[in-house]
């Protein structure tokens, strides 16, 4: 039997996971949290074989989770289930110590299979962000730092670029303000920016709006 702990901070979906993994007959589910700290405590204490993980939590980066509890019990694998179809954010969970990376929006009956893999010890990677990644490590990502970003992450930088604030656009692209900060989060992560000003300067350095 594979035990898993589930950590995602929103009821609904834990509970959309946990319908999902019973239907397994060899998978169970013997902790849920939505708090990074909390997790920590669950793997010390439960030791599942595989740990499904959300990156976005109230109280931690899930990366930062991931190298954590690989400390705490190194025979538990760290599955990455996430919202951002982002082969860079893909990469930096792996090299963290994740075995494996699936989005949200994956087919569910892919779920299992990763689960299966993790337990086994065998790396598994939505299959879209895999074949971006082999294409980037064939042609080589190029110079151009824009090229990390999805059209989601492109657009809250050009949002707050043009001097919008985080409920602005969240109400402009239908999305929650917690949503919008941690695109925000990401962006500054793979640019290596700090600041709303920073976000200016790249912007218009890359012409991704233009001068007022």
């Amino acid at each position: 039997m594979i035990t898993i702990v589930i950590v995602e901070d929103h009821a609904i979906v834990r509970a959309g996971l946990g319908h999902l993994i019973g239907a397994c007959g060899d998978m169970q589910i013997v902790g849920e949290t939505g708090c990074g700290r909390e997790a920590l405590n669950l793997v010390r204490t439960l030791k599942p074989d595989v740990l499904l993980l959300d990156l976005d939590l109230p109280d931690m980066d899930g990366l930062d989770i991931i190298p954590q509890s690989r400390r705490v019990c190194p025979e538990t694998a760290v599955l990455i289930l996430s919202m951002y179809e982002s082969e860079d954010l893909a990469a930096r969970a792996l090299h963290a110590g994740a075995l494996g990376y699936i989005i949200k929006g994956t087919d569910p009956a892919e779920l299992p299979i990763a689960i299966r893999n993790a337990a086994r010890g065998k790396p598994y990677i939505t299959e879209s962000i895999r074949d971006r990644m082999l294409l980037h490590i064939h042609h080589g990502r190029g110079d151009d730092p824009v090229s990390t970003l999805s059209d989601r992450e492109r657009t809250v930088l050009i949002e707050f670029a043009r001097g919008n604030n985080i409920p602005g656009i969240a109400e402009k692209l239908c999305l929650s303000q917690s949503t919008v900060k941690s695109y925000k989060k990401r962006v500054q992560i793979k640019l290596s920016i700090e600041s709303i000003p920073d976000f200016v300067k790249f912007a218009l350095k890359h012409e991704l709006i233009e001068k007022m």
